[in-house]
């Protein structure tokens, strides 16, 4: 929460850290053949739970309409959660 509202006031991009690349369908810990998503809606995001995402962040950020990233440190591959 905290990176997206210093995001907002800088007008800056956002992209939390991770330690997966993005979000994925299912753990991957759990399941190896879990798909990531490339993009989420800020519905979507809601719906998959707090074990990613805290719930509170991505409501301020659809409040916002501030788009953001997840994906692991040094990654090229992330997901987006937007107004998709």
């Amino acid at each position: 929460l905290t990176a997206l509202v210093l995001a907002r006031a800088l007008r800056a991009r956002c992209r939390l850290l991770k330690d997966t690349e993005g979000v994925f369908e299912r753990d991957p810990a759990l399941d190896p053949g879990a798909r990531s998503f490339h993009a989420l809606s800020f519905a979507r995001a809601l719906a998959i739970g707090g074990r990613v995402l805290q719930p509170q962040a991505v409501r301020y950020a659809r409040a916002a309409n501030l788009a953001f990233e997840v994906a692991a440190l040094g990654s090229h591959r992330a997901t987006c959660v937007g107004a998709h």
